[in-house]
């Protein structure tokens, strides 16, 4: 199962892989790291409650969608999101209360929701967004099957 890849060596925290490594979850995030630990001579377990794909890889129908990776405090966002955490209709409405935890939370989103902040949190996103289609396409290399689809172009 190896490959040749441009990712670069693995980064391990004692600067050597570990020599067995127990990945709990069978969906995609589990089994791809699964993959590369076993790329860098790991011997590897996966543990699956159910089966491959049942959990959260299932829930959001398997789709790597890098592109749509955004900081959430935009603008934007804050104008919808105050409409939408005080609608009891919303799936992110938050019913008001005295919450010392909940408006330290509401006031530090509030006070990073500007352009320049969305800016500088899109340009960190960029590498890892270039880092994790990279690792998407040696696995394809490697055999992994996957049914890809060229993005039309999308506006909300």
């Amino acid at each position: 199962m190896s490959s040749e890849h441009e990712l670069g060596e693995p980064a391990f925290a004692y600067g050597h892989p570990p020599r067995r490594v127990a990945v709990v979850g069978g969906g995609m995030v589990g089994l791809a790291t699964a993959w590369f630990l076993q790329e860098a001579g790991v011997q590897v377990t996966v543990y699956e409650r159910d089966h491959v794909g049942a959990g959260a890889s299932w829930g959001n129908a398997g789709w790597l969608t890098p592109a749509l990776t955004a900081p959430l405090p935009e603008p934007a966002v804050l104008r919808y999101g105050l409409r939408a955490v005080l609608s009891p209709r919303s799936p992110v409405y938050l019913p008001l209360r005295a919450d010392r935890a909940l408006l330290r939370f509401l006031t530090g989103f509030v006070k990073h929701s500007t352009a320049g902040q969305w800016r500088r949190g899109m340009a960190a996103y960029v590498p890892l967004n270039e880092r994790a289609l990279e690792a998407f396409d040696v696995l394809a290399a490697g055999g992994v099957p996957a049914d890809t689809h060229r993005p039309e172009t999308f506006l909300a």
